[in-house]
């Protein structure tokens, strides 16, 4: 259901980068699948230990997937 709408904000202009960004958080990310599944399943401990660290992907995500855009379309 995200691909739809990120293929649309390709289309408007939207960066790369942010478009990276908003799919590696998706993945990441999810309270659905954290509160139906993980906390259930795992505890909430370990929920939160691998959420944690999951929202500093993103944006490193998509800085660096900004980089590698901008550096093979230079040519």
């Amino acid at each position: 259901m995200l691909f739809p709408v990120v293929a649309n904000l390709w289309k408007t202009g939207a960066a790369p980068g942010a478009l990276i960004a908003l799919v590696t958080a998706k993945t990441l990310v999810s309270p659905i699948r954290m509160i139906t599944y993980e906390a259930p399943l795992l505890g909430w401990p370990f929920t939160i230990v691998r959420c944690v660290p999951a929202l500093f992907v993103p944006p490193i995500m998509g800085i660096l997937g900004q980089w590698l855009f901008n550096l093979l379309m230079k040519k």
